[in-house]
């Protein structure tokens, strides 16, 4: 406490007593009192009592009168303190009487508003208590219908509505396909007579106009399947409200049997019918308590495993009905998708290229999730870029001089862009077999390199997956085993062998470390690999799993003859 502020926080007690012979004689006490030090006034008075040779019969009185002092003038000190600090918040300081008092009431009314609609916007406790929102409710009517014989009609209905947008999806590539290739023929034209008929200055025109005309066109597109997803969104959930009554009525108790094939629930399959590389394990983890996990191993590509299925896939029914099954549960199922800093497929994609190939009934759409994501964290991300920007700086200069610090540090500090490890979490409900995407940036650079650690950015990555999976009810997940999506020539036999084997034994130890903290139990993981993969190099990585994990087998008993 400075000199200052414990001189503005004294004040004078006054306390005033007769002589015991002479009434009219008074004796007069004047104390300084802090109220910065929180005083206690049975304490004060005991001082009071030996210093000034007050009588002890006064003591009950004067216990009574320096506590409301103390409680008064505390108030008064408070309220004055509150007051500046509103005006110097709000702009007020400074002003004469009657607009001082303005000023001071007013900013007191307004910075009250402003904390109790924060407090109810971020505290649950003072938050309003509002009804069911319309998607809560769409939410429960439709787990409802779907554990019902409505299950088939609205699987039907979502496979028509998504059969349309993608004809739609593909009508507008077709027309923008159609306009290059006429762009094309009048540029080549225009360039065969140059010099001729055309001028160079015709020709760069012409180009602009191109590259207008295609912008144009790409909007037009764009906005034609927004509306039309808007549309079948209505159309949808209104199908299903009027269903909801009669279905519900006629059978009330009615649970759906699974027919057609489906596997057990989380159990992954490839898209479009496509055959690959696979195996699968049962798998114990655990020293005292042991849990099951069922692992795969598979040759494809990650975005392959949940691409659109195709009209004659005879899975296509029933991988749709175990994603409608488990929609809204507690064992959904999620995929890691490796994505590049600017957000493009670099190491990974910008996003499954299927969920734009459908209308998504429940949730945004996907590239409206990751623009609203982008601007939650924009600033926290500028901020701890600025932060290491200056840190970098300030060890820099600290080794080889400020020149030499300032000269390394210049990189665009303030850019908003992701760093390595960061995830993005998307959710959707119009792929097959995923509920949750767990985009994990990733810098395609450093994956390239043959030597990785455990503490590799995509490694500690991997474990805030796991972790946020096992929070969040994700049983069933599938990730790159070789943190590459494709196979480039760097990638030898003995390099994908090294790094499938740190991969599995950093998962397993990710695994037993989310199982430990109590969330939900990851049931199922499925490893992809390369889909070029030649056989040899796919059985040596399938022989990894039986020497990193222990595996479930039987215990084989032969009977005396």
């Amino acid at each position: 406490m400075t000199g200052e502020s414990s001189e503005h926080s004294t004040r004078t007690f006054n306390f005033s007593y007769p002589t015991c012979t002479n009434p009219q004689v008074v004796f007069r006490l004047s104390v300084p009192v802090a109220l910065d030090a929180r005083p206690r006034a049975r304490e004060l008075v005991q001082r009071l009592i030996r210093m000034f040779h007050v009588p002890v019969y006064l003591e009950n009185e004067l216990n009574e009168k320096l506590a409301q002092f103390i409680a008064e003038e505390t108030k008064k000190l408070r309220d004055d303190r509150d007051a500046a600090l509103l005006a110097r918040l709000r702009g007020a300081g400074g002003g004469e009487g009657g607009a001082e008092g303005g000023a001071a009431a007013g900013g007191a009314e307004s910075a009250v508003r402003l904390w109790e609609r924060r407090f109810k916007d971020h505290v649950f406790e003072f938050a309003e208590h509002k009804g069911t929102s319309e998607e809560e409710e769409f939410a429960a009517l439709y787990h409802k219908l779907v554990h019902s014989p409505a299950l088939a009609g609205v699987l039907r209905a979502q496979a028509g509505l998504a059969a349309a947008a993608r004809a739609a999806a593909a009508a507008r590539d077709q027309d923008i396909q159609d306009l290059t290739l006429r762009q094309t023929e009048e540029m080549e034209e225009a360039v065969r007579l140059l010099n001729v008929s055309w001028s160079e200055q015709q020709i760069n025109a012409l180009a602009a106009r191109q590259c207008e005309a295609q912008d144009t066109a790409r909007a037009r597109g764009r906005s034609q399947l927004d509306a039309l997803a808007h549309a079948q969104r209505q159309e949808h959930r209104r199908a299903l409200r009027s269903a909801v009554p009669s279905v519900l009525t006629t059978f009330p108790q009615a649970v759906p049997a699974v027919a057609g094939g489906g596997g057990p629930r989380g159990v992954w399959g490839g898209g479009g019918g496509a055959t690959h590389a696979e195996e699968s394990f049962t798998i114990h983890l655990g020293s005292q308590l042991k849990q099951t996990h069922n692992l795969r191993i598979v040759a494809a590509d990650v975005e392959d495993l949940f691409e659109a299925p195709h009209a004659d896939d005879a899975s296509a029914e029933s991988r749709q009905l175990q994603t409608a099954l488990a929609l809204y549960s507690g064992e959904l199922s999620g995929v890691v998708v490796l994505r590049g800093a600017a957000g493009a497929r670099g190491a990974g994609g910008g996003g499954p290229a299927a969920a734009r190939l459908s209308t998504d009934h429940h949730f945004p759409a996907l590239d409206d999730q990751l623009q609203h994501i982008a601007d939650l964290t924009r600033e926290p991300i500028e901020k701890r870029n600025q932060l290491r920007h200056e840190r970098r700086v300030a060890e820099a200069a600290a080794g080889a001089g400020a020149g030499a610090g300032a000269g390394a540090g210049g990189g665009g500090a303030g850019a908003a862009r992701r760093a390595d490890r960061d995830v993005v979490v998307t959710r959707h409900s119009n792929l097959p077999d995923a509920h949750v995407v767990f985009h994990l940036v990733i810098n395609d650079d450093d994956l390239r390199g043959g030597e990785m650690s455990s503490r590799h950015a995509a490694i500690l990555g991997l474990r805030s997956v796991l972790q946020a999976a096992s929070r969040h009810d994700v049983t069933s997940l599938a990730l790159p085993l070789l943190l590459r999506h494709e196979l480039t020539e760097e990638m030898t036999a003995a390099w994908c062998v090294r790094r499938a084997e740190l991969v599995l034994k950093c998962v397993k130890g990710f695994m037993l470390e989310a199982a430990g903290g109590g969330g939900a139990l990851l049931r199922t993981l499925t490893l992809a690999a390369p889909a070029a993969l030649t056989p040899p190099v796919f059985a040596a990585l399938r022989a990894l799993l039986p020497a990193v994990f222990r595996l479930s087998t039987p215990l084989k008993i032969k009977r005396a003859a």
